[in-house]
């Protein structure tokens, strides 16, 4: 009987504490201190001169609250990346735009008519590739290219490359380093620079 009441008042409590105001904090927050600069060590030695980049910052890795000290609607974070490794960044008026996430397993065709505007927004805008942070953001913009391809009608093939893959060839890195042999579509105009 003990162990009923126990439990019948737990319940109330447990509810009760879940209604409480929280602090939450974005996941960048967790691996970087926002009021101390990040010190990225590397000298470029191959820019990549020449190159048309689309930042492509997705919806998940600027909320709930964006990136300190930048704009949530037009972050220019992954721009200042991307450009410190000699490569230009495009305007790009997608890079914020939702790309479906896991969406995709349950609402294939739906999530593909999002990520099909993002890959027609980074080539109408002159982009050779599209750089993110996102892995989920990744895996959707380069893998299911062919999905799209074949439900859209389009011809998409453009490379989907994490930031790093960028900064990796610019400090000199080469083509392996850079693990570029293992993307699905082959960044094929980073050749010069690897």
């Amino acid at each position: 009987m003990r162990t009923t009441k126990t439990a019948l008042l737990s319940v109330p409590l447990t509810l009760l504490a879940a209604a409480l105001p929280a602090d939450a904090h974005h996941s960048f927050a967790a691996q970087y201190d926002a009021s101390k600069p990040v010190t990225l060590k590397g000298k470029v030695t191959k820019p990549l001169t020449g190159l048309k980049v689309a930042g492509y910052v997705g919806c998940q890795t600027n909320r709930p609250f964006g990136v300190a000290g930048d704009s949530f609607e037009n972050p220019q974070y992954l721009d200042r990346m991307i450009n410190l490794t000699g490569a230009t960044a495009i305007p790009f008026a997608k890079k914020v735009a939702c790309c479906g996430g896991a969406l995709m397993f349950s609402e294939q065709e739906k999530s593909c008519q999002l990520t099909r505007d993002i890959l027609q927004c980074a080539i109408d805008g002159g982009a050779d590739c599209i750089v993110t942070p996102c892995p989920v953001c990744q895996l959707n913009l380069e893998v299911y290219q062919g999905k799209i391809n074949q439900l859209f009608g389009t011809s998409f093939k453009i490379p989907v490359l994490y930031y790093s893959q960028l900064m990796v060839l610019s400090w000199g890195g080469s083509w392996n380093d850079a693990a570029l042999h293992q993307q699905v579509v082959q960044p094929d105009v980073l050749k010069p620079f690897a």
